[in-house]
């Protein structure tokens, strides 16, 4: 009888738990060493068909004269917890008010993980409208509530050029290198590190970024994440930071958190920026009071400039600079 009982609980287990696929499952070869050009039109989204995005060209060809984007996370469209306040609408119009070339969304645009009957087509649609038609969507961990990343694959395949794959990709923007990781899992994989360190070394652009959506680093400050946040393999999370080093990544981008606003140096020219969702919940101060960023590369003061934006009111506040 006791021989059966490690059995029985195993049986248990594997009826309990879904094993996700690999990290790179779907993705053919390295999605790192062809490049997205942002200075090119993007797409207008006009719609979702059969659980896929669909959309027709938008935009015009721009210039990288200056390198200024917008940044936002952790939107949770629809979110219906006691306390929340949704700013998507404020975000879009501040959007409106700017002349940007992309926009980029660091995951967890979806709440329930249902993202092609909520909202998140429709921000989509508006935000991407407000940035050349180039809306960089890193996947998070709820869009993987109800979906696998192969039918998130099809749901925002129409976001990048054919070729390319939605969950990791290069962009660039003149001299600057956009990295776009999968870590929605709490692990990159080590194919994709593999993948990702391959292309570093053929990267010529002097200004590299890493964005993805789970915070690398924790415990910057005492509360969640000390215990509820972060990567689950301590050996990738070191392998990024050594990658950062070795091939000149100035910073990494990640959300997650919700409360966020979170700066950590993790070498002479590299951190990471943990931004705070755009949504607010009032829920024992841990979480977000609801935040958007504008990210500037400044070669000639050789700095990365994040501008947080008070979501509520729009207001500006003191940034946050980074060795480039």
């Amino acid at each position: 009888m006791r021989k059966l009982i490690p059995v029985f609980l195993i049986l248990i287990l594997a009826v309990a738990c879904t094993v996700p696929e690999s990290i790179t499952a779907g993705v053919a070869s390295n999605p790192f060493i062809d490049a997205i050009d942002l200075t090119a039109p993007g797409v207008a989204v006009t719609g979702v068909d059969d659980g896929a995005l669909v959309a027709e060209p938008y935009g015009k060809a721009i210039s990288s004269d200056r390198i200024l984007f917008p940044l936002v996370t952790d939107v949770h469209t629809d979110r219906t917890d006691s306390g929340v306040t949704e700013f998507k609408e404020e975000f879009i119009d501040f959007l409106g008010k700017g002349d940007y070339p992309f926009v980029v969304c660091l995951g967890d645009l979806s709440d329930t993980g249902d993202y092609a009957s909520d909202g998140t087509m429709k921000f989509i649609a508006e935000a991407g409208r407000q940035a050349n038609g180039n809306f960089i969507y890193v996947i998070g961990n709820h869009e993987r509530h109800i979906h696998d990343a192969s039918y998130w694959d099809r749901f925002a395949r129409a976001l990048v050029p054919e070729g390319f794959s939605p969950r990791m990709a290069r962009y660039v923007f003149g001299p600057l290198s956009i990295y776009k990781l999968d870590n929605s899992t709490r692990i990159y994989g080590r194919a994709q590190l593999d993948y990702l360190e391959t292309a570093l070394a053929m990267d010529s652009n002097p200004y590299k970024i890493f964005i993805t959506h789970i915070n690398n680093t924790t415990g910057g400050v005492p509360d969640q994440s000390i215990i509820i946040t972060g990567m689950a393999d301590i050996a990738e999370r070191n392998r990024i930071c050594r990658l950062m080093d070795q091939y000149g990544v100035s910073l990494l981008l990640t959300g997650h958190h919700h409360k966020g606003n979170i700066a950590y140096r993790l070498g002479d020219h590299s951190s990471e920026f943990n931004a705070a969702a755009l949504h607010r919940r009032d829920f024992m101060g841990i979480e977000s009071e609801g935040y958007w960023y504008t990210v500037e590369i400044i070669p000639k003061e050789g700095i990365i400039r994040i501008t947080p934006y008070f979501a509520e009111t729009g207001e500006a506040l003191d940034a946050y600079e980074f060795p480039l």
